[in-house]
């Protein structure tokens, strides 16, 4: 299977408006790059080919780069129409499976990549990851050629799943403790920092 990935990422000035109440603009972009970073290393350990960064920020996209991942500039389009673009180039670099991961669900691990492109090689053709209410999508992956539209945004997960059944696309979905965080507001965020206080602390405990 060539699996090839998706990051999307906002513009890093506009990103995580909803954790203003928590951190100052200059401690949001930080903390979108810090998370970026990390679903970049995940992808790096895990079975994938080629990992596309779609966005309209400069920075991001160099960042991209320098990580080993192919950039692609974003046009002055919405999510949706940017993953179409980015599953367009897949498709022509040779992919046969993809897997879209939001660039705000740091907790994902190689392992997690790993077991949704064996749903899919089992003959799944469509693997979505839920986040923890059951409404977002935190990672979908799919056959290249599957003619599911993607519809991420509110209640991503149902639409998904509707549009999928509409389509005859057999869907299984994933359930997994890291990919169900993301961090799109204070609770989510105090979560996130647990965690990795929580895996700071088993690191420590190994040494």
């Amino acid at each position: 299977m060539n699996l090839h990935a998706i990051v999307p990422v906002k513009a890093l000035d506009r990103a995580k408006s909803r954790l203003a109440s928590a951190l100052a603009p200059a401690e949001r972009r930080q903390l979108v790059r810090e998370m970026f970073e990390r679903v970049l290393g995940a992808l790096a350990a895990a079975p994938v080919t080629n990992t596309w960064v779609v966005s309209p920020d400069a920075e991001v996209l160099a960042l991209a780069a320098t990580r080993g991942a192919r950039p692609l500039a974003e046009g002055p389009a919405e999510l949706n129409a940017a993953l179409e673009q980015a599953r367009s180039a897949a498709r022509a670099a040779g992919a046969t499976a993809l897997i879209v991961v939001p660039a705000d669900v740091p907790l994902i691990r190689p392992a997690d990549v790993a077991a949704m492109a064996g749903l899919l090689a089992a003959g799944a053709d469509v693997v979505l990851a839920p986040d923890a209410a059951g409404l977002g999508t935190n990672g979908l992956a799919l056959r290249a050629d599957a003619a599911l539209p993607f519809r991420f945004g509110g209640d991503s997960a149902v639409l998904h799943l509707r549009a999928a059944a509409a389509r005859g696309l057999l869907t299984r979905l994933y359930h997994a403790p890291g990919l169900a965080l993301d961090v799109d507001d204070p609770a989510g965020l105090a979560r996130y920092r647990a965690a990795l206080a929580g895996l700071a602390l088993g690191e420590h405990g190994q040494d």
